[in-house]
């Protein structure tokens, strides 16, 4: 069967999530990756600084402005708060933009201060994205030119209520018991993500 092909971006292409997307993207038959964009490792092939895409890209990595990208989809796996300034920037391009940050998942500008101690350098255009959970969301993400995807503990726990929630059985307050593996963090260096410090243990991530 032949689908419909959209030119795609991959934007933070260095980063795990970048990674995963590329691994992703590469053999969609819906798609056509055109660039896979990124601030460091500019110049050198995909493959060469994951090996592990070997074979699936022969892209390069490249370092363009929003208004350079002539793509129909933008995919932006960035930090928080880059990522609110790079997607208005695209979005002023009038190109689809999926973003993984948690910079356009709330509607609320207080809430978004609260939960990330920033405040929200566009506050105007929150709401602008449609919550990215196919299972909640599906007619609104096919509508959509910007969808947020969601985090991964609110997936796990949404996705895990849901059937509860359907059938009228959740009642009080739900508290959640939930654990991440340590490529969550990304692919940045820290103290706290050396493989010494987190390898076979435990360690509590703003349990309060």
């Amino acid at each position: 069967m032949l689908y419909p092909q959209s030119d795609v971006a991959v934007v933070g292409a260095t980063g795990y999530g970048g990674a995963e997307l590329i691994r992703l993207l590469s053999t969609h038959p819906a798609v056509n990756l055109k660039h896979t964009i990124a601030i460091d490792k500019v110049g050198l092939k995909v493959a060469e600084v994951m090996p592990n895409l070997n074979g699936l890209t022969d892209l390069t990595i490249e370092n363009l402005e929003p208004e350079q990208v002539e793509v129909d989809l933008v995919f932006l796996a960035l930090p928080h708060r880059v990522s609110a300034t790079i997607g208005a920037r695209y979005q002023a391009c009038d190109v689809q933009v999926v973003d993984l940050s948690g910079d356009w998942r709330l509607r609320d500008p207080s809430q978004y201060t609260k939960y990330y101690g920033l405040e929200h350098p566009f506050p105007e255009r929150m709401g602008s994205y449609v919550y990215g959970l196919p299972e909640l969301n599906r007619a609104q993400i096919a509508q959509s030119r910007c969808v947020a995807s969601p985090g991964c503990f609110a997936t796990a726990t949404t996705l895990a209520l849901l059937p509860f929630a359907r059938h009228g059985l959740l009642q009080g307050r739900v508290r959640v018991s939930a654990m991440t593996g340590s490529s969550g963090s990304g692919a940045a260096h820290s103290a706290g993500t050396h493989h010494p410090v987190r390898s076979v243990n435990l360690k509590p991530y703003k349990p309060l």
